[in-house]
């Protein structure tokens, strides 16, 4: 499979700031068709988990430093694709009832390495030109959230394009 870097670079870039917003805003509902079950299940856990200790991560003024394709691998039935991307964003954590920062800082921000996985099936069926709904058959945008607004079916992206199966995080 010929794989476009400059198009992969795009939208694990793109991926990457919608999870993050997504994160802050504590719903992952217009990322999740982006992501393997594992991958949605770990940041769903963590936000689950603040909300029982009446807490709000927040990335605020998030970007993509760079990326860059460090690996493909042509497999038998799937092809993987390792990103390196470097962000910035402040990261902090406030208490929900007080709206005091707990943990992090707001004042400035920090730069990580984040390690990706994406993953695409070898036999991904072609998109039409217009996205349906797997459930209802209403027309769909993808890039805008990824959820039928008449049905709430999340779109099987898995199925055509490529999604993250896995994000590593250094400092």
């Amino acid at each position: 499979m010929e794989i476009n870097e400059t198009l992969i670079k795009t939208k694990i870039d793109n991926i990457f700031v919608k999870l993050y917003t997504g994160m802050t805003l504590e719903n992952l509902r217009d990322v999740k068709h982006f992501l393997s079950d594992e991958v949605y299940e770990k940041y769903a856990s963590i936000l689950e988990e603040n909300k029982k200790k009446n807490q709000k991560q927040i990335y605020d003024e998030i970007n993509v430093k760079n990326s860059r394709v460090v690996d493909i691998e042509e497999q038998e039935d799937k092809t993987v694709v390792h990103i390196e991307l470097i962000s910035r964003y402040m990261d902090y954590i406030i208490d929900n009832s007080t709206g005091n920062i707990i943990f992090g800082t707001d004042q400035r921000r920090i730069e990580k390495k984040n390690y990706i996985t994406l993953e695409k099936k070898n036999d991904v069926k072609e998109i039409d030109g217009v996205r349906k709904c797997p459930s209802c058959g209403a027309s769909m945008s993808i890039n805008k959230t990824g959820v039928c607004e008449f049905c709430h079916q999340t779109y099987p992206l898995e199925d055509y394009d490529f999604i993250v199966t896995s994000i590593r995080v250094e400092e």
